[in-house]
C-alpha cells in the first residue's frame, strides 16, 4: 500500500521462483514499509526497494548479492513488469523497479519477477507522475506504507 492510498497488485513470474522468495521473504519481514520510491524516470522505470531512500542501499536476504537469472521467454517489452535492480551482474540486494514502458536495453541485465496486473496498472502509472530533480530523484516521492504477502489462487 502506497502513501497514496494505491496497491500495487503483481503476479509472479514461475520461472524465477528463488526472485520471488526473496522478494516475498522481504515483504513479510516489513523490510520495505515506510521506504521511498527513490527513483523516477519517465516513461522508462519507478524504483523503490532501498530502506535508506538514497539509491545506494538496501542488501540482500542473504547478506551478500545473488545472481541475475534470465530467461529468453521474459523480455522487458511492456510496462507494469517488476524486476531487480542491481549494480551490474549478479549485484542484487533488495531494490526493484517496475516498467513504465518497453526496455529492450535491459533485457538479460535485471531478473524479470513479476508483472502489474489488472486496473492496478494505472496506480503505477500515478507513482510516475511526480516532479524530479536532476538526478531522477522525486521531490515528493511516494511511500510504501506497508506490504503484505498474500497467495493467490491461481
Amino acid at each position: 500500500m502506497t502513501d497514496d492510498g494505491t496497491g500495487d497488485n503483481y503476479t509472479t513470474q514461475e520461472h524465477y521462483k528463488s526472485e520471488m522468495l526473496k522478494l516475498f521473504t522481504y515483504a513479510s519481514a516489513c523490510y520495505y514499509n515506510n521506504t521511498i520510491f527513490h527513483r523516477v524516470v519517465p516513461d522508462f522505470i519507478v524504483q523503490g526497494g532501498d530502506p535508506t531512500g538514497t539509491g545506494s542501499g538496501g542488501e540482500s536476504v542473504y547478506g551478500q548479492p545473488f545472481k541475475d537469472e534470465f530467461h529468453s521467454r521474459l523480455r522487458f517489452n511492456r510496462r507494469g513488469l517488476v524486476a531487480m535492480a542491481n549494480a551490474g551482474p549478479h549485484d542484487n540486494g533488495s531494490q526493484f523497479f517496475f516498467t513504465l514502458g518497453r526496455a529492450d536495453e535491459l533485457n538479460n541485465k535485471h531478473t524479470i519477477f513479476g508483472k502489474v496486473t489488472g486496473d492496478t496498472v494505472y496506480n503505477l502509472l500515478r507513482l510516475a507522475d511526480v516532479e524530479t530533480d536532476k538526478d531522477e530523484r522525486p521531490l515528493n516521492p511516494h511511500k510504501i506504507r506497508s506490504t503484505e504477502v498474500s497467495r493467490s489462487g491461481n
